[in-house]
């Protein structure tokens, strides 16, 4: 059977970083890597380079780019507008095709893309000017296996992979210039932002709400180098570098959003969070008894998987919906989370991928239960949009597989500066002062990536249990 894509092995190893860093003058590259190998999430790693289509929303408006002819076109149908544009390219694989991607659709969905979902309030301060999405469409791209260490090129038949770069022999990681990252709250002011959530949460507005905090500061090291940093220090399967003309986005994510393959939909929310020490045993395994042992932490991942099971049910056949593994624990370099994966059968009939999003978006884990009422009182008490925080990255293949993470653990640099954002889960039971340490236990690893100079004095909050 002729496929109506090329794959050709480019090499027998897998260099997504080297690749990357002679791609970094393309046009719109992106990389999707599993940085964290030994796990079932960290197979494949993909990068993408020079696309041939390019979808916007911002406001609510949307643009649509011909990239090769210079054409623009403008909707106010975001989601409709990804189905229609994306039907077009759509192609019939066999099911043994060896790889998740074969060009398409590769990109981001900011947390802001909630206004497009649902009719919420704008009460926070909307101060950084980034798109609601940005998809880019790829017709070609490297594919990294990473089990069976080979580098794949697919593309459209008849082109050829671009040429392998030199080997690096320095392995040092670069050292950034680092600064100094302020949050947009004081201590007390968040210690007193949890209060307010548990208040709601009291009056029986809500049973969660997620609360973050954003540090800032300026940054005059290059996005690549700071990604370099970040997938070293903290390896993660659903880690991305985008680069786009006026940002970057720098992440290290450990969470899926929603996995397509064919009709089955999955989704894997995280809730929980213990630190880890590396080489600390005995501390480690307090930190994972406690996780293990926490009524609080089962209750917050047991409302979410119900949420989950909810959004999902929307848009998936009748009676398909099911939680296929509750409350693993996971181990990542600096933290121990509990996950569960919910899993179902996608309504093909009715539905694509974007509905699915739709009917999705924002993820559970990263709003609160029920969803609409803990977004409203996000926005009421934290100071900034979110932005890119908490939103998705990842890719929808012409052939029907989608991939996307949730973004945590993620940096933007844009303006001369680098955001990060941190948060946890408030339930009826939180102690306000645990809720802050973790919040900065989530963000060791970012700050430690940018050389924060004020590290010492962030981490000492979160020093003692």
């Amino acid at each position: 059977m002729s496929l109506p894509v090329q794959v050709e092995t480019v090499e027998s190893a897998c260099r997504p970083l080297d690749y990357l860093r002679d791609m970094a003058d393309a046009a719109f590259p992106v990389l999707l890597e599993s940085s964290l190998h030994n796990t079932q999430l960290g197979h494949y790693s993909i990068l993408c380079w020079d696309p041939f289509r390019k979808i916007t929303c911002q406001g609510g408006e949307v643009a649509v780019e011909d990239l090769r002819s210079g054409a623009c076109t403008q909707t106010s149908t975001p989601f409709r507008t990804l189905s229609e544009e994306f039907a077009p390219y759509r192609i019939e694989l066999p099911a043994d095709f060896p790889l998740p991607f074969a060009g398409g659709a590769v990109g981001y969905f900011s947390y802001d893309l909630r206004h497009r979902v649902e009719k919420l309030p704008r009460q926070c301060n909307y101060d950084l000017d980034v798109p609601e999405y940005v998809l880019c469409f790829y017709d070609r791209a490297l594919v990294f296996d990473h089990w069976g260490i080979v580098t794949y090129y697919v593309g459209p038949r008849g082109t050829s992979p671009p040429s392998a770069p030199e080997r690096r022999t320095n392995f040092e990681l670069p050292q950034p210039e680092g600064a100094e990252l302020r949050s947009n709250f004081t201590r007390n002011e968040y210690l007193k932002a949890v209060q307010r959530v548990m208040d709601y949460i009291a009056a029986g507005d809500i049973f969660q709400a997620n609360l973050s905090q954003r540090f800032a500061g300026p940054c005059a090291t290059d996005g690549l180098t700071l990604y370099e940093r970040l997938r070293a220090i903290n390896p993660a399967p659903f880690s991305a570098y985008l680069k786009y003309p006026s940002f970057e986005i720098i992440s290290s994510s450990p969470e899926r959003f929603l996995l397509v393959e064919g009709e089955r939909v999955t989704t894997r929310p995280i809730k929980g969070t213990r630190p880890r020490i590396e080489g600390e045993e005995s501390f480690n395994r307090r930190m994972q008894d406690a996780l293990l042992w926490s009524a609080k932490d089962h209750a917050e991942l047991a409302m979410i998987v119900d949420l989950e099971r909810n959004d999902l049910g929307r848009v998936c056949r009748y009676g398909t919906v099911k939680v296929r593994e509750h409350a693993a624990l996971e181990t990542y370099p600096t933290v121990y989370h509990l996950v569960s994966t919910v899993e179902g059968r996608l309504f093909r009939e009715q539905h694509d991928e974007f509905s699915l999003i739709r009917a999705t978006f924002p993820g559970g884990s990263i709003t609160g239960a029920p969803k609409i009422r803990a977004m409203e009182i996000i926005e009421e008490i934290e100071p900034h949009a979110r932005n890119v925080y908490t939103g998705s990255i990842g890719y929808v293949s012409f052939h029907g597989r989608m991939d996307l993470n949730i973004v945590i653990r993620t940096m933007l640099k844009m303006g001369g500066k680098v955001y990060m954002q941190f948060g946890g889960g408030i339930v009826a039971d939180s102690e306000p002062e645990l809720e802050l340490r973790e919040t900065l236990h989530k963000g060791k690893a970012l700050f430690q990536a940018f050389s924060a100079t004020n590290y010492n004095e962030i981490m000492e909050l979160a020093l003692h249990e």
